[in-house]
C-alpha cells in the first residue's frame, strides 16, 4: 500500500538523518511552538493500525525537525501534571495535552461513588491519573489498582500519583497479570516503553530488530487474587500488548462475581483478539466499539474511532449504545 511505502521512506530518511547528528535541529526546532499550539486545537488524536495523517505528521516532524520535548507536561484540560517519555503515547501527550480521550470519556462516566477500577498494564498511568483525580474532585470514595511490571514505567507512574496528590486513591502493583501466579521474563525496548510483554506471550515481531530488546525478571499474579482483598470491581481496563486474553482467564472468577466493564486492547489481526471475543460472549458480554464522543458504538461501526477499542458490558449493565447503518 501507498501508505506503507510512505511511511518505509520516511523512516529511512529519519534514520539516515539521526545518523548525522539532526545537522539542522537547531534552526527546525522552532516549529514545536507552533506545532504544540496547532495539535492542542482538538483533545483527539487518532492512533491506530491503520493510517492517519494528523499522527503521522506529528511523529515525522517531531522526530525530524524537533527531536527533543520537555518530559513533564500537562494533560487532562492541564489539570494533571504528567511526566512521561520514552515513548510515541509520551510524544503524542505532550502536543495535544490529551491522550485517548475519546476512551477516556466513556470510562469516566462509568464512575460513581466508591467506583473500583483495576488498571492493568497502567504505564506512565493516564487512566489510573485520570479516575484518580475525578475521584479526589468529586469528594468520592474509590480505588484505583494499578499493574505495572516495567520498572522503568512504574517508577513514572509512582511518580504522576504522588506529584498529583491522588494516593488516597491508588493501590500500586509492581507486577505482571496473566493466568498463573509465578515468576517470568518480561520484554521491552527501552525506546518504546509501551511496548512490553511477558517472555510467554508469543508476539514480539512487531519489532524489526530484537537488538536492544530487554528482559527483567517480574512477578506475575492473577487478577482473582485479589478476590478476598476487593468487594466488587466496576470497571477492569487492560492494555498488556497480547497478554489479554491470559490476564482474563486469570480473573475469570472476579468477572463471573462482580461482572465488571470491560476496556480492552483487542488489535484486529492478532491471534488472541478472536479468542478475547469468545471468552467474553461465553460470559454473557456483549461487545461494543467506542466513537469519538466517548458513545458506544457497534463492534463494525464506522463511528469506531479507534480499531482496537472494545468494551464489553455485561447483560446486568444498562449503558446506551449508539447503532448506525453499516
Amino acid at each position: 500500500m501507498l501508505w506503507k511505502y510512505i511511511t518505509l521512506c520516511a523512516l529511512k530518511i529519519e534514520s539516515t538523518y539521526k545518523a548525522l547528528g539532526y545537522p539542522l535541529a537547531p534552526i527546525t526546532r522552532v516549529i514545536q511552538r507552533p506545532m504544540r499550539w496547532f495539535y492542542h486545537q482538538s483533545p483527539l488524536l487518532r492512533h491506530d493500525t491503520r493510517f492517519y495523517l494528523k499522527p503521522f505528521l506529528l511523529k515525522i516532524f517531531h522526530v525530524m525537525l524537533v527531536t527533543t520535548y520537555p518530559h513533564d507536561f500537562k494533560i487532562y484540560g492541564n489539570n494533571i501534571s504528567f511526566r512521561s517519555y520514552g515513548s510515541l503515547m509520551s510524544i503524542q501527550g505532550y502536543y495535544v495535552g490529551e491522550i485517548e480521550y475519546h476512551l477516556v470519556q466513556f470510562v469516566t462516566r462509568q464512575m460513581k461513588p466508591g467506583f473500583v477500577m483495576l488498571d492493568v498494564g497502567a504505564h506512565h498511568g493516564v487512566y489510573t491519573l485520570i479516575a484518580a483525580y475525578e475521584l479526589k474532585s468529586r469528594g468520592w470514595k474509590g480505588i484505583i489498582h494499578s499493574f505495572e511490571p516495567n520498572p522503568y514505567n512504574f517508577s513514572l507512574l509512582t511518580h504522576n500519583v504522588k506529584q498529583n496528590k491522588l494516593g488516597n486513591h491508588v493501590i500500586f502493583h509492581n507486577k505482571a497479570v496473566s493466568d498463573r501466579t509465578c515468576k517470568q521474563k518480561f520484554l521491552f525496548f527501552p525506546e518504546e516503553n509501551s511496548d512490553g510483554q511477558l517472555e510467554s506471550v508469543k508476539d514480539m515481531n512487531k519489532k524489526d530488530t530484537e537488538s536492544s530488546l530487554m528482559k527483567q525478571d517480574v512477578q506475575v499474579v492473577q487478577l482473582d487474587s485479589i478476590l478476598k482483598s476487593v468487594k466488587k470491581v466496576d470497571l477492569i481496563k487492560m492494555d498488556i500488548q497480547g497478554a489479554e486474553l491470559l490476564a482474563l482467564q486469570g480473573g475469570e472468577k472476579l468477572i463471573m462475581r462482580d461482572k465488571p466493564i470491560l476496556v480492552i486492547e483487542a488489535v484486529r489481526g492478532w491471534p488472541s483478539t478472536e479468542k478475547i471475543k469468545k471468552f467474553l460472549i461465553k460470559h454473557n458480554y456483549t461487545l461494543h466499539g467506542v466513537d469519538k464522543h466517548g458513545n458506544l458504538c457497534h463492534i463494525d461501526s464506522p463511528d469506531v474511532f479507534v480499531s482496537w477499542d472494545l468494551i464489553g458490558l455485561p447483560p446486568t449493565k444498562p449503558v446506551e449504545v449508539k447503532f448506525n447503518r453499516l
